[in-house]
């Protein structure tokens, strides 16, 4: 046997004409298409991986294609294995499981993965559409209250028909755009409920007692628009508007950096037919049940002469 000629290449010169072109007398080196090199076999495979990398919308056949070649590789070089002297056959053999392995967990989880991302953007598409579909029905609400309260005005023939106006068009300004938002400042939510407040003090010419009560940690907390102003409404449509005297509304607006609590008190009368008291409660129910799912509370007590509503968000 020739010096510096390794066994192993001499069993493989038998089985595959191996030649060096450049040095006849040294140990063979294999073909550039063959499958048994280990240094051409990774070459090809940095080179797919990379095309994986760059075209991620084909990265699902490449992997197939990956996980092909290595049971071919696997294939090929079993023989090998068993034979003497065979320990770099062995280490490649067991690489090549090992990148087969790795192929299909991850074939695995990709594709768990892309069912979960589809099913999480069909949920978020259908739960934006449910939401458009309320928001929707709050605009008529309250553009039907404001309009029954500019009539009222009207008929008086008061000088405060202009102001209400202007203001009540700020607040469908509001109601449109800002409404439209997925989250707003919570100081912005506090100035529309002051507003609408204001235009109701303006409107009554009994005595209305109105506390309207904020402490807030941090003014620029982002919160989902329109959540307070039925509440709002009910008091004073419902509290305020049946009594002939000696009506009160305590509102009182509380915010940390991790909860946001709003609660109102009001006097009422009992009424035994009450058509569409509950509309706008019921859709507040909806809408928070979809924005905030298990991270809001809202109690409402109805007392012989005194109508409480607590609402507590979680906003961390």
């Amino acid at each position: 046997m020739e010096k510096g000629i390794n066994p192993r290449w001499r069993r493989l010169e038998k089985e595959l004409p191996l030649v060096n072109p450049v040095y006849p007398g040294k140990s063979p080196v294999y073909p550039a298409n063959s499958t048994l090199c280990p240094n051409n076999w990774g070459h090809r495979s940095g080179i797919v991986i990379f095309i994986m990398l760059k075209k991620h919308r084909v990265h699902i056949a490449v992997v197939f294609t990956l996980m092909l070649e290595a049971i071919f590789v696997l294939i090929r070089l079993k023989p090998y294995t068993e034979t003497e002297d065979s320990l770099i056959y062995e280490r490649w053999f067991d690489f090549t499981q090992g990148f087969l392995v790795l192929l299909v967990l991850y074939s695995i989880f990709q594709i768990i993965f892309t069912r979960w991302k589809q099913y999480r953007q069909l949920k978020n598409e259908h739960l934006k559409a449910q939401l458009s579909l309320l928001k929707n029905q709050i605009d008529p609400h309250f553009f039907f209250n404001t309009l029954n309260n500019l009539y009222g005005l009207s008929i008086e023939k008061s000088d405060l028909v202009g102001p209400y106006i202007l203001k009540m068009s700020e607040m469908m300004r509001y109601t449109i755009y800002r409404g439209a938002q997925e989250t707003v400042l919570l100081e912005e939510e506090v100035e529309y409920l002051r507003q609408y407040i204001g235009l109701h003090e303006e409107r009554y010419h009994k005595e209305v007692e109105v506390q309207f009560d904020v402490n807030m940690e941090n003014p620029q907390l982002a919160i989902a628009p329109l959540l307070f102003i039925n509440l709002l409404e009910n008091a004073f449509k419902h509290g305020v508007e049946p009594l002939a005297k000696e009506a009160y509304v305590h509102v009182r607006l509380q915010a940390t950096m991790q909860e946001v609590a709003f609660e109102i008190r009001n006097n009422y009368l009992r009424r035994k037919n009450a058509d569409s008291e509950g509309k706008g409660l019921k859709n507040l129910q909806q809408r928070l049940s979809l924005i905030y799912p298990k991270k809001h509370q809202l109690e409402i007590k109805e007392l012989p002469e005194e109508y409480q509503v607590s609402l507590k968000i979680e906003v961390a």
